[in-house]
């Protein structure tokens, strides 16, 4: 893309075309919001003016970039520039709008469309499947005049990944009837369904089917089969199709090594992660969490740890400079060996430990330290967030904040969760040295009197008396939504940590 960039800025003029093939050049390689800055200084420049292909290209940009405000921006030019009336425009800011989760606007693109096409009625019901709308997304697959095997795909991989199993079963029946011939992802669908279940029978019976209908054991199918057979308590049947599989992705080969650690056969686990890498497939996250869960499955952490600290060096991802010491069970043994982390790695050991090792253990009383660079704050909200679930075993966060400066306490996150208990508050403090030392402080609604909902996106310096007016402008939501505080909000904060001890 380098090369590609110098050369297209050696253009003295360039063409519409051009402008569109850099823009879905950098979109497709991961470098969305460079697709947006060419999309501005092509605007700015207003020569050549967009035409209807640019339009898709810089919408699907802004979706990677959760640029929604922008993706508004390019749908009001659209419609000034007269290109709106595009069905492949129409289409891509429908599925936009869809996956920005505004259901109402990607129905109102729909109603508003003159022509559709199976591709306009399948983003339609993917749309609001994505959206948890499964019966209003029925509704619309019984309308569309003609369905090919993508629109009954969608509709089987919704019932199938919503906790609807049974229903997915039963349109593929109906499929069958109308003598639609499925494809790989259809099967894939019903796989997810089968493990919704626990049923091994019907696994069995797509994996028959699959190789009478002449499929071959893809990237797609083969991985699958493999998580539902391991899912399905049938680890040698999984262990027959990966061994099967001629292409192997890393998610093949995370799969594997999770069903292993799964079903305790931490040695296995960690020599498939041995033979990984002399294959040449780079780990990512996943992969590091599958190997360590399957060294506590089977008491092997130490063994776990030193493979994975003497893993290739290409894993510059995951040897980071954050510092981390967590006192419970198997906890220490893990970071004392393996305490170089990247963010992605973080999320889910998080994960990994609070389950495993304060669940498992019931040490849910316990208070976790840690230590943080202050360049690693948004770690704080994910760790406080899986903190809360972990002490009522039962817990659902509903609203998680910011960052709050406070004059001797830095509040880092606040969490309201509701478990079997009750309702409680998890706050997330550190002290005003640096960030060396952070404590989570569970607090009962019951102990301190009027305390409300409340999820923090930042305190003016009026409301919390301080003078750093730089440090809590820099939010992080998780997830973003927008809270709006005043005087009495901030009060409540006072009391909330007056009841803290601090």
């Amino acid at each position: 893309m380098d090369y590609a960039t110098l050369v297209f800025h050696q253009i003295q003029n360039p063409l519409t075309f051009t402008w569109n093939l850099m823009i879905r050049a950098h979109t497709i390689n991961g470098t969305s919001y460079e697709a947006l800055i060419l999309y501005n200084l092509m605007i700015n420049r207003g020569v050549p003016p967009p035409d209807k292909f640019t339009f898709p290209f810089v919408i699907k940009a802004c979706l990677l970039s959760s640029a929604v405000d922008k993706g508004k921006e390019v749908h009001a030019l659209a419609i000034k520039t007269g290109f709106s009336g595009d069905m492949f425009v129409q289409n891509s800011f429908m599925n936009f709008y869809f996956k920005c989760g505004d259901s109402n606007y990607g129905h109102k693109m729909f109603d508003k469309m003159r022509v559709r096409s199976v591709v306009s009625w399948t983003t339609m019901i993917t749309g609001l499947v994505a959206c948890s709308e499964l019966d209003a997304a029925r509704a619309v697959f019984e309308l569309m005049p003609v369905k090919n095997v993508v629109s009954w795909t969608a509709m089987i991989n919704g019932y199938a990944t919503n906790q609807r199993p049974q229903e997915a079963f039963k349109l593929f029946q109906l499929m069958q009837l109308n003598n639609v011939r499925p494809n790989e992802f259809t099967l894939v669908s019903l796989l997810v369904a089968c493990k919704e279940l626990g049923s091994l029978k019907l696994g069995n019976w797509i994996h028959d089917f699959a190789l009478a209908n002449g499929f071959k054991l893809g990237v797609f199918l083969g991985t699958a089969l493999i998580d539902m057979y391991s899912k399905c308590g049938s680890l040698e049947d999984a262990e027959r199709v990966f061994d099967k599989m001629q292409n192997k992705t890393v998610a093949t080969w995370n799969s594997m090594i999770t069903s292993l650690g799964v079903h305790g056969r931490g040695e296995e686990a960690l020599a498939l992660f041995a033979e990984m890498e002399n294959v040449n497939v780079r780990p990512d996250a996943i992969t590091f969490v599958g190997v360590l869960c399957a060294c506590v499955h089977s008491g092997k952490v130490d063994d776990g740890c030193s493979t994975l600290f003497s893993s290739k060096a290409s894993h510059k991802d995951v040897k980071d400079s954050t510092n981390w010491l967590f006192k419970a069970y198997y906890v220490n043994q893990i970071f004392r060996a393996y305490c170089c982390l990247a963010s992605k790695v973080l999320y889910i050991i998080l994960i990994l430990i609070l389950i495993l090792s304060l669940l498992a253990e019931n040490q849910t009383e316990n208070v976790i330290d840690a230590s943080f660079p202050s360049h690693s704050m948004h770690f704080s909200l994910i760790a406080v967030s899986l903190y809360g679930w972990a002490i009522k075993q039962a817990v659902n966060v509903i609203h998680v904040g910011t960052y709050i400066t406070f004059e001797e306490t830095h509040v880092l996150a606040i969490t309201e969760c509701i478990g079997n208990q009750g309702t409680c508050l998890v706050l997330l403090r550190s002290s005003m040295d640096q960030f060396r030392s952070l404590d989570f402080v569970v607090v009962p609604y019951a102990s301190v009197e009027g305390v409300g909902t409340f999820a923090p996106r930042y305190l003016n310096d009026e409301l919390i008396g301080t003078s750093n007016k730089d440090h809590h402008k820099h939010s992080y939501s998780y997830p973003q939504d927008e809270f709006m505080w005043d005087l009495k909000h901030a009060m409540k904060l006072k009391t909330l940590l007056s009841a803290c001890g601090n």
